[in-house]
């Protein structure tokens, strides 16, 4: 009798993060950032929309912090300048740069106050 090679075959499994249910090999990663690191979960579609339904829920109404190239200053209110801004934010008690821009903050708050 001829002799038969044994060979070991993996068997993948990949589980929902959220439900723990099997998915199919198939299933892709959902990226999520959570505290400036990213994350790829293995969601179900039913998964996913809970998953997002919660974190939309949180975040209704917070503050988005925005960093880097996509952070814009407000624009100053037509018929003033950046030294107008710095004049009135002096004198109402706003710590403002003499060669910076101006906070978005103290823009905000010059521009409700004219």
């Amino acid at each position: 009798m001829a002799r038969r090679e044994i060979v070991q075959k993996p068997v993948v499994k990949i589980f929902d993060d959220f439900s723990g249910d099997e998915l199919p090999e198939t299933t892709k990663p959902v990226r999520y950032d959570f505290n400036g690191r990213g994350y790829h979960l293995y969601l179900s579609e039913k998964s996913k929309r809970t998953v997002d339904a919660f974190i939309a829920d949180l975040t209704d109404g917070a503050d988005e912090i925005v960093t880097g190239s996509r952070m814009k200053a407000p624009p100053i209110k037509a018929g003033h300048s950046l030294e107008d801004v710095r004049a009135w934010a002096r004198q109402n008690g706003h710590a403002v740069s003499d060669n910076r821009r101006a906070p978005n903050s103290v823009i905000e708050a010059f521009n409700a106050a004219h």
